[in-house]
């Protein structure tokens, strides 16, 4: 009887929960962060001796001693090529009601992540495995646009970081990939979450930082209304605990708005005309971008306290760097149409920020390694635009 009902009980479970036993489909309702985590938790603990010739670029191990360190990373990227299959949005717990205590995706991990997927693909493409390799480098890219889920600036430039080190590896090892792991490269990264963008995670910070402090200051100020010294001390501890600055920076902005809360919040507030300065150039084009960026630099030194020093990013940098990233990605789209489609295929591709395909350019090391090399318009006017891929440009449409 006992059995009967334990087997019903099982039954109602899987019906419950939709389980179908071990031909079921794999899940793709999970929140990726959860999967992120949990690998994070599976990463190994390398000895220093081990971590610094594994997770450089290039690592130094021999083939045999790598492959068998890139093994013990099996797990976890398991689970990080796996979040690459979920079609609901990622979640990594923030509550941007704390403000600028919110809490993001771990950094640490993230950058430990783009480097094991460097090792991890340098020693499979050494195996010949291209595709092993391709399969890591575009859960790793997925994760970097993951990470910027919340619009952080900080996890936003994460994000942009994480996918320019993948595409630079790609690159750097263009002519090691074969045609099938590069179409399944670029159709994986055609089906990853958007880029999170500049402008968007400045909106976010405009809320978590500026309006957030302003709030806590006036509950301050609503606490003390009479009472300079304690009012002042919660102002102290606020910024240390929240902005991170130290004492003499936060002493500095006491004495620039009068030792006052009331000044400290009215300064405060005049900061709006600055973001919306900042939204603009978060979103501005490449030709007005350095004119912009100059003026409100010039803006923020002439102020007469410190708060924009410390509350205004360098946005333009910020913006510059997505910018960049953005080109590369097209221009490993452009360079993969070449080696599948021949020049056929590389004309579709349109360069950005031109009138037409990138500019390509066959380059010979010193060495004699044939390479080729993609130049957008824009690198007329900025530099370390141009993108070198390693491989003849005259084996394209070869496999």
């Amino acid at each position: 009887m006992k059995k009967i009902l334990w087997t019903s009980a099982l039954l109602l479970v899987a019906a419950l929960t939709g389980f179908a036993g071990a031909g079921s489909l794999p899940r793709t309702d999970v929140n990726p962060a959860l999967l992120y985590w949990q690998a994070f938790n599976l990463f190994p603990r390398l000895t220093e001796a081990e971590a610094e010739a594994f997770l450089t670029e290039p690592p130094s191990l021999p083939q045999g001693e790598g492959e068998r360190i890139a093994a013990q990373y099996d797990n976890a990227f398991r689970l990080i090529r796996r979040a690459v299959l979920m079609r609901v949005s990622c979640d990594w717990g923030t509550d941007l009601a704390d403000g600028p205590r919110a809490l993001i995706a771990n950094v640490a991990r993230l950058r430990h992540t783009v480097q094991a997927a460097q090792a991890r693909a340098h020693y499979a493409l050494e195996a010949g495995r291209p595709r092993d390799a391709a399969e890591d480098l575009v859960a790793t890219l997925v994760l970097g646009r993951h990470s910027g889920a919340r619009r952080t600036l900080v996890a936003t430039m994460v994000g942009i970081g994480t996918e320019e080190a993948v595409v630079a590896f790609v690159a750097a090892n263009f002519d090691r990939f074969s045609p099938e792991s590069l179409r399944l490269l670029v159709q994986q990264c055609d089906a990853a979450p958007p880029r999170p963008t500049v402008r968007q995670a400045m909106e976010t910070e405009r809320v978590v930082f500026w309006a957030w402090l302003i709030a806590r200051l006036e509950d301050i100020q609503a606490a003390c209304p009479d009472d300079t010294s304690k009012g002042l001390a919660g102002v102290r501890e606020l910024f240390r605990s929240a902005v991170g600055d130290g004492d003499r920076m936060v002493d500095d902005l006491i004495e620039d708005c009068g030792h006052t809360t009331t000044g400290l919040v009215t300064s405060l507030r005049q900061l709006g005309g600055f973001y919306d300065q900042v939204s603009k150039i978060a979103g501005s084009t490449p030709p007005a971008l350095e004119d912009e960026t100059a003026a409100m630099q010039e803006r923020v030194a002439s102020h007469p306290n410190h708060l924009p020093q410390m509350f205004i990013p360098d946005v333009g940098g910020a913006r510059k760097s997505e910018i960049r990233a953005a080109t590369h990605a097209v221009m490993l789209r452009a360079a993969v149409a070449l080696r599948l489609e021949g020049q056929a295929g590389f004309q579709k591709v349109r360069d950005p920020f031109g009138t037409g395909p990138f500019t390509l350019r066959p380059v010979t090391s010193r060495s004699g390694q044939a390479s080729f090399e993609l130049e957008s318009e824009l690198g007329r006017s900025w530099t370390n635009l141009a993108l070198s891929f390693k491989g003849s440009s005259d084996t394209a449409g070869r496999p």
